[in-house]
Parts: structure tokens; sequence; C-alpha cells
């Protein structure tokens, strides 16, 4: 889950990342750039590669849920809409993103994984 960005105070990722011009992708320009990405081969390595479970549906499920939760509660508490937009984090496959950037793919891939648990357990 990536609500560990969102949670750090901020001159963390200004100081590892630098700022943004303030100008973040919308979520269906930053889902195509990563469809892109991954249509021209790029995977998940290292750490970011996902580990063998045999975890039930409900505790899948729940696991999502209370992560994401974390996620919004960290970004209502702490960020602003205009810091989201000028704060930057890297990505292993798309790069530098802006933290509201980061968020959207969050949403994405927590999507993913939803999809993941419905396919392999319904």
């Amino acid at each position: 889950m990536t609500a560990l960005p969102f949670t750090l105070p901020k001159f963390v990722p200004a100081l590892l990342y630098g700022k943004s011009s303030g100008k973040s992708r919308t979520y269906d320009e930053l889902v195509a750039a990563y469809e892109s990405k991954l249509a021209s081969g790029a995977k998940a390595t290292g750490v970011y590669v996902p580990k063998k479970t045999n975890y039930e549906r409900e505790k899948l499920s729940a696991s999502i849920l209370k992560d994401g939760n974390k996620l919004v509660d960290a970004i209502d508490q702490k960020w602003t809409e205009e810091q989201l937009d000028n704060y930057c984090v890297a990505h292993p496959i798309l790069g530098k993103l802006t933290m509201r950037e980061l968020a959207y793919f969050t949403i994405y891939h927590n999507i993913h994984h939803m999809e993941t648990i419905r396919k392999y357990y319904l």
C-alpha cells in the first residue's frame, strides 16, 4: 500500500524528489500511461513483486479496505489540493509522480487487486 508517502513529513519527498510544476495528470491519463508501460514489457521487480499468499477472500478484501482507509485518512488530514500537485515521489515504473498521481495510481491498483480477488475467489 502506498499510504506511507502521505504520512511522512512533507519535507521528506521534497528533499528526495523535488517539487513538481504543479500540474498532475488526470486519473485516465495516469492509467493510460501505466497500461502503456505494462504493454511495453514493464514488470514489478524487487520489493514490488507480490508475495504468494493463501489469504481468504474476506481477509484480502478487509486488508485492502483497511489500507485504503489509512490512505484516505492520511490525505484528508495532511494534504491540501495544492500540495497534492506540488510534491513528488518516485514510482518504479512510472517515474516521478505527484502525490495526486500516486493517489490515482493507488486507486487504480486497488481496483486491480479487487478484480483479482473477484476472478479467483468468486
